[in-house]
């Protein structure tokens, strides 16, 4: 089933919609940088495989899936925007720039509105350079977290505030 074209250049890219095959792709590549790379799967889940519904995009150079990105809206005035990734070699090409446009310009068609993002630190001076404004900080932690009597590393499920530590 080939999917709805947005746009498309002379230099063969094409942003499309995201399929489900395409969002397995897309998964793998945010996985290695989001632990919560899931919410895609998720969502995709709720939409189902025939909806006809805007916000799922990748983009495609000469027939080969390089980026993707997510952008919907989630209330009157607000849209989220997550899962972009361009691959490796095609960084800094202007490809990743073209596939945020089609994301931004097919949502604000649908409610001019301000989007919130997943940024990794290593995007926030593009995401300020485009015009987005850090809100707030995550940050992820890996490993376990041992109690202070916790000497053999036998911590279970306790959870405390990180001041404690």
């Amino acid at each position: 089933m080939k999917s709805r074209v947005y746009r498309q250049w002379d230099d063969g890219f094409v942003v499309r919609r995201m399929t489900r095959q395409d969002a397995e792709k897309a998964i793998l590549w945010y996985t290695s940088i989001c632990a919560t790379s899931v919410d895609l799967q998720v969502v995709l889940d709720v939409r189902g495989d025939d909806a006809d519904i805007d916000g799922f995009y990748v983009g495609e150079l000469n027939g080969e899936v390089i980026a993707s990105k997510i952008e919907f809206v989630v209330a009157d005035g607000l849209s989220y925007g997550s899962m972009f990734y361009v691959d490796e070699r095609y960084r800094n090409s202007g490809l990743g720039r073209r596939i945020n446009d089609v994301a931004r310009d097919v949502t604000e068609s649908t409610s001019g509105n301000t989007v919130g993002i997943d940024a990794h630190d290593e995007l926030e001076a593009v995401n300020m350079r485009r015009g987005y404004k850090t809100a707030f900080a995550v940050t992820q932690f890996t490993g376990k977290v041992l109690q202070p009597d916790d000497t053999a590393g036998n911590s279970g499920s306790a959870i405390r505030e990180v001041n404690d530590l």
